[in-house]
C-alpha cells in the first residue's frame, strides 16, 4: 500500500522538516525498486505531488511534470488532489476540547543542527505552501508557527513576535473570526508578548482570548485552564502573587479532574504554583510542593525527562532561597549529569543547570569554582547560542555580578556595560533585563566609591523611574529598585532622603508581600540599622523587636530562620 500524502499532511507538517524528506526521498527509491508493480504508478503520483506544492523539497514544475507523466496521470489529476486538501476540515478538534496541541521539542533538535539552516528549510516550505494553498490554510500556518519557534531559538524574538501578529492581524482582516487556526492565533502572539516581558500586551490579548474561550468552550475546558495558567503567570511577573494563586488554585482543580493529579499538564500547573508560593517567601510550602512534583515526574515521565530536571532546578531554588546551598548544590550536581547525558553537555538546559551552578558556589564563596564553571556556560552559549543570544548574556550578567562582589570592579563594570548595550539595542531601554542590567551596573559603580557615586544615582533614578511607568509602583522590582536607592543614600549619609524610602518600602512590602517576606524583613533590618547609628534608639529597637517577633512566628511554622539570610545578605 503506497503513502498517500494528503491524508496524512497535517501530521506530516507538524514533525521534523527532515521526516518530509525522507518520505519524498523514500517514495523515490520505492518508485525504482518497483518500476515493473503497478503501484510503480501511484508512487510516481505521489512524487508528482511533492514537487507540485513543495512538500521535502523545493516546489518544481518541470520535475512535477516529468514525475506526473510517469504516473500516467494529468494535470487535472493533481489539481483534485489539491482542491482535496483546500476541502477537507482541518479544524482540530483537540485545540478546542482540550487547549494543547501534542508537538515534538524540534527546536532542541535543531538547535544540535543547526537553527539558521531549519530557517531556511521552513522559509522555503511556506513560501511554497502559500502559493499553493494561501496564508490563511492550516498546513502554512503551523509551518509559520514552527519557524516563530525557531526564531525564538535564534534570540530574534522580535521578528517572532511581528510574524505572528500579522497572522492574527490577517485572519482578522479576512472577517474569519472562527478560522480554525483564530484563537491558537492569539494564544501565539501571547507567547511572544510573554518572552518579552510585555506583561501590559499580554495580559490585555489574554483577557480578550479568556472571553472567547467562555463564549465558545466554556470555563471548565482545558483551553481555558492553559489560559488562566498563563494569565496567572502575568500576574506574578507582574508583582500580583495573591491573584496568580488564586487562579493558579483553581486550574490545578479543574485539571485533576480533567486530566488526573498526576497527568504532565497538571504537574505544570501545580509547579506554577509553587513558584508562586516561593515568591510569597512561603519557602517551606514551596519546598514541600516542589519535592512532591519532582518526586512524580521521576516516577510517571523518568529522571531524564525535561520536565524533571525542571522539577530538580526549582527544588534547587527553593533550597538555594533557604541557604540550603550544599542540598542545591547536591541537586544542581545530579541534573547537570543527567541533563548532559540525555539532551547533551552542550545543550541549552545543561548550560542553564550550570549556571545556576555556578551562581549556587559563589553563593557558597566559592569564587574560583564559581569563575571557572561561570566561563565555561559563557564561552559555549558565545559558540551554541551566539554573541548576543539572551541567554549568552544572561551568563555575562551573572559572571559580572560575581567578580563584582569580589571587588574586580573595573572588569565587572566592562562587562555590564557591554551587555547594557546589546540588551538596548536587541529589548530596549526599558525591558526589564535591560533595568536589571542597568541596576547591577549601578551598584558596581556604588562599590568604587565617591567619584562614581553620581553616575550610580543617575542610573538608578532612571531604574526605579522606568520600572514605575513599565511595572507598576507596587512591583516587587519596583521596590527593589526603590530599596536599592535607599541603599545608595545611606551610604552617602544622605539619611533622611534614605529613611523616608526605606519606610516606604516597608509599608508596600508589608501590603504586597506580607510582613513575613525575606525583602520586607531586609528592609525593616536596614531602617533599624541606619536608625540605630543616628542615635534614635527607641525607634529602632521598636523596629529590632517587630523582627524579633516575625522571626519567632516564622520559626514557629517550621520555616527556616530568617536570619540566617539576613547575616548573609548584611553581615
Amino acid at each position: 500500500m503506497v503513502l498517500q500524502i494528503v491524508k496524512n499532511l497535517t501530521d506530516f507538517v507538524n514533525a521534523d522538516y527532515r521526516v518530509r524528506k525522507h518520505i519524498r526521498l523514500c517514495l523515490e527509491n520505492s518508485f525504482f525498486r518497483n518500476q515493473t508493480q503497478p503501484s510503480a504508478l501511484n508512487i510516481a503520483f505521489q512524487i508528482a505531488f511533492c514537487y507540485k506544492i513543495g512538500f521535502g523539497v523545493e516546489s518544481d514544475k518541470t520535475k512535477c511534470d516529468i514525475w506526473l507523466r510517469r504516473s500516467k496521470r494529468i494535470a487535472d489529476d493533481l489539481d483534485a488532489e489539491k482542491q482535496d486538501i483546500q476541502q477537507r476540515d482541518w479544524r482540530n478538534e483537540r485545540l478546542r476540547s482540550e487547549g494543547f496541541l501534542t508537538e515534538l521539542d524540534l527546536i532542541s533538535e535543531y538547535r544540535a543542527r543547526g537553527l539558521e539552516e531549519a530557517r531556511n528549510e521552513y522559509e522555503q516550505e511556506i513560501d511554497d505552501m502559500v502559493r499553493e494553498f494561501g496564508r490563511l490554510h492550516l498546513i502554512p500556518l503551523i509551518l509559520q508557527r514552527i519557524l516563530g519557534d525557531i526564531l525564538d531559538g535564534l534570540g530574534n524574538s522580535q521578528e517572532s513576535k511581528a510574524r505572528r501578529m500579522s497572522i492574527q492581524d490577517q485572519i482578522e482582516k479576512s472577517h474569519e473570526i472562527d478560522h480554525p487556526y483564530y484563537l491558537r492565533a492569539i494564544e501565539e502572539v501571547i507567547k511572544a508578548h510573554m518572552r518579552l516581558e510585555e506583561w501590559k500586551e499580554a495580559q490585555e490579548l489574554l483577557e480578550a482570548l479568556a472571553k472567547i474561550i467562555d463564549n465558545t468552550v466554556g470555563a471548565q475546558n482545558l483551553f481555558a485552564v492553559v489560559t488562566a495558567g498563563n494569565l496567572a503567570y502575568i500576574c506574578r511577573n507582574q508583582g500580583r502573587l495573591k491573584e496568580a494563586e488564586k487562579l493558579e488554585i483553581q486550574a490545578v482543580k479543574t485539571t485533576e479532574r480533567l486530566l488526573g493529579p498526576e497527568h504532565p499538564h497538571t504537574l505544570s500547573i501545580r509547579s506554577n504554583l509553587a513558584t508562586t508560593l516561593l515568591q510569597q517567601g512561603r519557602l517551606k510550602e514551596a519546598e514541600e510542593m516542589h519535592t512532591q512534583i519532582n518526586e512524580t515526574r521521576k516516577r510517571v515521565l523518568g529522571r531524564g525527562h525535561p520536565d524533571t530536571l525542571i522539577s530538580m532546578i526549582e527544588l534547587a531554588s527553593t533550597y538555594s532561597k533557604q541557604g540550603l546551598y550544599t542540598d542545591a548544590e547536591e541537586l544542581e550536581m545530579q541534573a547537570v549529569e543527567i541533563s548532559a547525558s540525555v539532551l547533551g553537555s552542550e545543550h541549552p538546559h545543561t548550560l542553564t543547570i550550570k549556571d545556576n551552578r555556578a551562581i549556587t558556589f559563589w553563593k557558597q564563596k566559592r569564587w574560583e569554582e564559581a569563575e571557572d564553571l561561570h566561563k565555561e556556560v559563557i564561552e559555549t552559549r558565545k559558540r551554541v547560542l551566539g554573541q548576543e543570544h539572551p541567554e549568552t548574556l544572561t551568563s555575562m550578567v551573572n559572571f559580572a555580578s560575581e567578580i563584582s562582589e569580589k571587588g574586580q570592579w573595573k572588569e565587572a563594570e566592562e562587562l555590564q556595560t557591554q551587555v547594557l548595550q546589546t540588551f538596548e539595542k536587541i529589548l530596549g531601554h526599558e525591558h526589564p533585563c535591560t533595568l536589571a542590567v542597568m541596576s547591577n551596573l549601578a551598584t558596581t559603580l556604588l562599590k568604587q566609591g565617591p567619584p562614581r557615586w553620581k553616575d550610580a544615582e543617575v542610573r538608578l533614578v532612571y531604574v526605579m523611574d522606568a520600572r514605575k511607568r513599565v511595572l507598576g509602583h507596587e512591583h516587587p522590582e519596583t521596590l527593589a529598585a526603590i530599596f536599592n536607592f535607599a541603599l545608595a543614600l545611606r551610604n552617602q549619609e544622605r539619611l533622611t532622603e534614605a529613611e523616608r524610602l526605606f519606610t516606604h518600602v516597608i509599608k508596600l512590602r508589608e501590603k504586597v508581600l506580607g510582613s513575613q517576606h525575606p525583602d520586607t524583613l531586609a528592609a525593616t533590618f536596614c531602617l533599624a540599622s541606619m536608625l540605630w547609628g543616628r542615635g534614635c534608639q527607641q525607634t529602632a529597637g521598636e523596629l529590632f523587636q517587630r523582627i524579633a517577633m516575625l522571626r519567632e512566628a516564622i520559626l514557629n511554622q517550621g520555616r527556616p530562620d530568617p536570619m540566617d539570610a539576613l547575616c548573609a545578605q548584611f553581615g
